[in-house]
């Protein structure tokens, strides 16, 4: 008897383990095609020198390229395949771009005011052409979290003079 007891609980057992729904599953989000890619760049600059190290996804060869080509022009330059180095003088300015990498050394004493200013102003905007990120975008992101940082301490001071009270 006991058996058949033991029996019967396991058969309704496992019968309203089969009747219980499935646990339903988060819908897919739909397929995109965007995808991203990492870069970096670091800018080392000394009383000595200045030097930029950057890498970056191959996409952004054409961006980093036209604006070196624009900025730096074509004297002193050598292509070969797709490296792309300037220099000038004896190992007082290089600059070599391949596909994915950037590096540039500037010697501040063999070189010009005016030329190392210039160097300095494309570093700036070496960052942008390499992430493919818009200057003006972080520009207003900034603005906005100095805004939201504003409020933040007013409702912090507001808080603190409620307790004060």
């Amino acid at each position: 008897m006991q058996t058949l007891i033991q029996f019967v609980f396991l058969a309704v057992f496992t019968a309203s383990l089969a009747a219980q729904p499935a646990t339903p599953q988060p819908p897919k989000a739909p397929s995109t095609s965007t995808s991203s890619h990492s870069s970096s760049i670091s800018v080392s600059k000394t009383d000595e020198d200045y030097r930029i190290k950057a890498r970056f996804h191959k996409s952004r060869f054409n961006a980093v390229k036209s604006l070196l080509v624009d900025e730096l022009g074509k004297d002193g330059l050598t292509v070969k395949g797709n490296t792309y180095t300037w220099s000038h003088g004896s190992n007082d300015f290089t600059c070599k771009l391949t596909s994915t990498t950037l590096r540039l050394y500037m010697d501040y004493e063999s070189n010009s005011d005016s030329f190392t200013s210039h160097v300095e102003r494309i570093g700036s905007q070496i960052k942008y052409a390499v992430s493919g990120n818009d200057p003006e975008e972080d520009i207003k992101r900034a603005e906005e979290d100095v805004a939201r940082a504003k409020r933040e301490l007013e409702e912090a001071k507001q808080r603190l003079k409620q307790k004060k009270n």
